[in-house]
Formats: structure tokens, C-alpha cells, sequence
């Protein structure tokens, strides 16, 4: 693990070769010992698939761990054909396993040749220990025995990036990433999907989540929600009763926060523990390709603490935002927004409106839409089970 707080680390592995269709009936982690419990925060598994003019063997092969290449930082590699991986097999977080509903497995073995696969790690090393080892493993359970039903996953909620930006002491800040009604709308046949299990997702600064699901301006029952949402039990849920996504419908997810345990700092958007995150992954059958999140633009959001222009430096897990003008608040982003910015009571109400009502731009297809919250929403109300 690298001497630095948070990592995001990439390997490659070279699956069975499978000359039918099975199906992944159940996924496990495998955390053999301390170190692997204390300093595996979540990972990620993706499938890959060679460009054109490629084989997978080609484009893969020598870049697996089995081929003696121990993988490399996620962001900043120069190597590792990480662009190629990008359809999700599975997503882990501490305190969660996943089994499957006896009629529903993931698909896999559809092709004649061997899959490959990126795992995308996060190790969280807040103290910057060096010189320490330890595994981490996935254990995927899979039959010949086809289930009727092909699952897909799917992520949704706000993009990762500094416009997701908690200010100092808050107890209850909110943030959100829809999926806009368009994508659903052009991206699902008409029966929709079938939602039957969930993972909500923040760190350490989330208190509460849920996942809203609006019909024109009805809300409909939550997909999935924690109102006391802890950072060390996250974990796949099978949900009680399935939720039918249909065209045009729209599924927001919306995170609480408190930054009062970072003592009068605010915490920004980022792939740290100690930074945030508002993301939900929805398992779900029939396997579409509906991709959906949403994010504020960026631009308006450092204009709003008076930015003028600004340049992006790469780092080992994050990128950064420099300010350059004005030079009055040039520097390190977070530096502006924890210690230069004044945050007045007036700003602190116009920006938590602005963040959790105000447009944000939904991704669908390769398209951009300015999505919001549907107006005149009849919200849903659960019952008082007290």
C-alpha cells in the first residue's frame, strides 16, 4: 500500500476461459487479515473490452496481475489501458456482500474468448503508514445453471468533482445527482427496469441518503434511504419490494452532511474519505445500457466564490483546482474556500438553495440536459411506523 492517505489503485486480471453463458449468482470479499479490514475502503470491478483492430489478448494480457504487473495509481497512469474497462461488474464498500435473488444472476461467459478485468481499489491510509502489505480479493460465485433473469448495475447521483462543496460547519447540508426524466425516457424500453437491490454511497462526512424517484411531479415511494447513514456499514440491500423504473421517469439522489467534525474547515468533493461523495448503484434486470449522473457546472460554481480563471494540476488520486485570478485568492482551491472565503449567513442560504434546487447538467448517452428537481412536486411521504 503507498506511504500516502488515499489511494486509488488499479490492476488487470485474466478471467476463465468459459465457452457458454453463466451466470454470477453471488460476490464476496475477501479481507484476509488486520490490515486488509482497516485500510480496504471500497473497490470496483470493470469489465474490458479491446479497441478495434484488437484482441483482448492483445490488448490486456500483459498488463495482468498474473503477468507480473502489480497494476498502478488509477488517475495518473501513463500505461495501464484503463479507458478500455469501463462497464461495471461489481461494487464493494466496507460492511457489504452481495447475493443474488434465486431467479436473477449476472451474466457472463457471452463471447468465445477469455474476459478480462480492471479492479479499481481505494486504500485508505490516513496515518501514511509505509512498508505495509496485505491482500485484497473478490471470490465470484458462478453456474452453468442459468437463471431466468439477467441483471445490470447501474450508478447514478452527483458526479465527483470540487462542486460538490460542503461548507465549514454545517450540520445538515444537502446535495444531490439526478437522472434526468430524458434519459430514462430515451434509454429504456417501454416495461422499464426492475430495481431489486441497492448500495448508497458517501464518506465520512454523510449522515443521511436517499434515493427519490419521481413520476412527472409525483414522488413514488424511495428506491433505498438511511437516516443514519454510517461510513464503516455500507452494503448491497436486497430491497423488501422491487421498484419498475419506466421511460421518462427520474431518480435523484439525495445526500445530508456534517461537516462539524472537521472543526470549522469544509470539505469538497473528491475520492478521500475525508472528502465526499453522492452516489447510489442500483442492481437491476433487464440489463440495459442506461448510464446516468449529473453534476454543477463547475465554472459557475468557483465564479461564485470570485474566480476569474483557474488550471488543473493531476495529482496521485484527485485532481486540483489552482486559482490564478484574481491574485488576491490565487492558490489551492481548497485554500480559498477554508480560509479566504468569507461564508456569510446570506451566501451560506443562497448556495445551499442553489445546490440542491438550482440545474445541474445529467450525462445519458454521451448528451448533456440541464436537469433539476420536477416543479410543484407532490412529495412522498412515508408512514409514521411508530
Amino acid at each position: 500500500m503507498p506511504a500516502i492517505d488515499t489511494t486509488y489503485w488499479c490492476t488487470f486480471h485474466k478471467g476463465l476461459l468459459l465457452t457458454k453463458k453463466h451466470h454470477i449468482v453471488a460476490f464476496d470479499t475477501l479481507l484476509p487479515g488486520r490490515h486488509s479490514v482497516q485500510h480496504t475502503h471500497h473497490f470496483v470491478v470493470y469489465s474490458c473490452h479491446a479497441p478495434p483492430g484488437q484482441t483482448d489478448e492483445e490488448a490486456f494480457d500483459r498488463f495482468t496481475y498474473a503477468s507480473g504487473n502489480s497494476g498502478d495509481h488509477c488517475s495518473t497512469t501513463q500505461f495501464l489501458p484503463i479507458a478500455q474497462c469501463e462497464s461495471i461488474v461489481y461494487t464493494w464498500a466496507k460492511g457489504g456482500k452481495m447475493i443474488f435473488p434465486e431467479d436473477v444472476g449476472f451474466p457472463i461467459g457471452e463471447t468465445s474468448t477469455v474476459q478480462y478485468y480492471m479492479v479499481e481499489v481505494h486504500y485508505d491510509n490516513p496515518d501514511r503508514l509505509e512498508g505495509v502489505s496485505f491482500e485484497t480479493g473478490l471470490a465470484m460465485y458462478y453456474t452453468t445453471e442459468l437463471r431466468p433473469i439477467d441483471a445490470g448495475i447501474l450508478a447514478i447521483g452527483q458526479g465527483v468533482d470540487i462542486s460538490l462543496t460542503i461548507p465549514p460547519n454545517q450540520d445538515a447540508f444537502k446535495v444531490v445527482g439526478h437522472c434526468s426524466p430524458q434519459c430514462t425516457y430515451e434509454a429504456l424500453e417501454p416495461e422499464g427496469i426492475t430495481v431489486f437491490a441497492s448500495m448508497l454511497h458517501s464518506h465520512k462526512s454523510g449522515r443521511k441518503m436517499r434515493t427519490r424517484h419521481f413520476r412527472g411531479n409525483f414522488e413514488l415511494p424511495w428506491i433505498d434511504f438511511d437516516n443514519h447513514y454510517d461510513f464503516d456499514f455500507q452494503q448491497n440491500k436486497v430491497l423488501l419490494d422491487t421498484r419498475q423504473i419506466l421511460p421518462g421517469d427520474q431518480m435523484s439522489v439525495e445526500c445530508t452532511y456534517s461537516s462539524i467534525w472537521r472543526k470549522g474547515k469544509p470539505v469538497i468533493g473528491g475520492r478521500s474519505t475525508y472528502e465526499e461523495m453522492c452516489q447510489s448503484v442500483l442492481w437491476y434486470y433487464p440489463r440495459t445500457r442506461l448510464e446516468c449522473t449529473s453534476r454543477y457546472d463547475v465554472d459557475t460554481h468557483l465564479a461564485d466564490f470570485g474566480v476569474e480563471t483557474y488550471h488543473i494540476a493531476r495529482g496521485t488520486s484527485s485532481r486540483r483546482y489552482i486559482v490564478d485570478t484574481p491574485t488576491s485568492i490565487a492558490g489551492d482551491y481548497y485554500d480559498l474556500v477554508a480560509a479566504k472565503f468569507n461564508w456569510t449567513e446570506g451566501f451560506l442560504l443562497a448556495y445551499q438553495e442553489e445546490r440542491l434546487n438550482g440545474y445541474q447538467m445529467s450525462q445519458c448517452g454521451g448528451k448533456l440536459r440541464a436537469t433539476r428537481y420536477p416543479e410543484d412536486v407532490i412529495e412522498y411521504l412515508p408512514k409514521d411506523r411508530c
